[in-house]
């Protein structure tokens, strides 16, 4: 946003949404809950990219009046996803579809379990594709599976310990 003054109250309120949506999903799915100064800033600075890459659409609701929108088509399919692959990016230098991941998929009727590792790329034959898969192929012999899992407790030990040593907020 070059010039944030020209925009309404409706999108710097849905940016602050934005942003505590990321803030949500970092804690949830990769265990941070805390960020250092540069870290906000730098998740701030990703927004503000994002919805200059893709930018505001003015929809006309009166013809007196216009309503900024976020547009919230990207990349990844939604602005959370590209604004956390930046933020991960310049903090950690990690891109998204890098981010280590782990599922277990454990069949109720014998109790056994399949570990699917790998990353969690946004197209092609990724981790949690392959354990649905399996889960399928277990159904079809009458067993019933479950999936656990996401990413890597090492993986998010790893960003803690990044974070820590920038001085928390």
């Amino acid at each position: 946003m070059k010039n944030p003054e020209k925009f309404t109250p409706y999108i710097k309120e849905e940016a602050k949404k934005i942003i505590e949506e990321v803030k949500e999903t970092l804690a949830k799915d990769f265990g941070l809950t805390e960020f250092t100064q540069v870290e906000f800033f730098e998740l701030q600075h990703a927004l503000q990219e994002v919805m200059e890459v893709y930018p505001v659409k003015i929809k006309p609701v009166t013809a007196q009046e216009k309503i900024e929108y976020v547009h919230s088509k990207s990349v990844f399919g939604s602005t959370k996803l590209e604004v956390i692959d930046r933020w991960l990016s310049r903090t950690h230098h990690v891109r998204i579809i890098d981010v280590p991941v782990r599922y277990v998929l454990t069949d109720q009727k014998t109790d056994e379990q399949f570990m699917f590792n790998g990353k969690d790329c946004s197209s092609g034959n990724n981790t949690l594709k392959q354990a649905w898969q399996k889960k399928f192929e277990l159904q079809k012999l009458g067993h019933s599976g479950v999936i656990s899992g996401g990413i890597t407790e090492e993986f998010k030990e790893m960003l803690r310990e990044d974070s820590k040593k920038r001085e928390i907020i």
